[in-house]
């Protein structure tokens, strides 16, 4: 939906994505604190409303229903600003941070060209 009133150039586009972005965080926040993981903000971006998802602390494994969302992220990447054992350092697969959490919101959001593309 987010698409065609964006490329309808819906006058209240603005509001209503800032609205799903904050409804986006709220379910972040707690999907973050049941699996006891880190949530960032959600933004609205090349078609997709995503979540930031990263590890409370080192060596934490990703959450299998995190890793559906992206499994090419980033998961085991440094975070410097995680405390806990040193991390053990590999060659990054791709330099992004996002861990689009979009089981729901793919559904519901996106249009049928950007779902078949993730």
């Amino acid at each position: 939906m987010l698409n065609a009133a964006e490329d309808a150039g819906l006058p209240s586009f603005q509001l209503r994505t800032r609205q799903a972005e904050m409804v986006a965080e709220s379910l972040g926040r707690d999907l973050a604190e049941f699996l006891d993981i880190k949530a960032g903000r959600a933004e609205w971006a090349f078609g997709i409303l995503a979540v930031d998802f990263d590890p409370k602390y080192r060596s934490q494994e990703c959450p299998l229903v995190i890793h559906k969302g992206d499994p090419g992220g980033d998961w085991d990447a440094p975070h410097e600003d995680i405390p806990g054992e040193p991390l053990v350092l590999r060659r990054p697969k791709n330099k992004k941070r996002r861990r689009p959490f979009m089981v729901w919101l793919k559904s519901h959001f996106l249009s049928k060209e950007v779902k078949e593309a993730l």
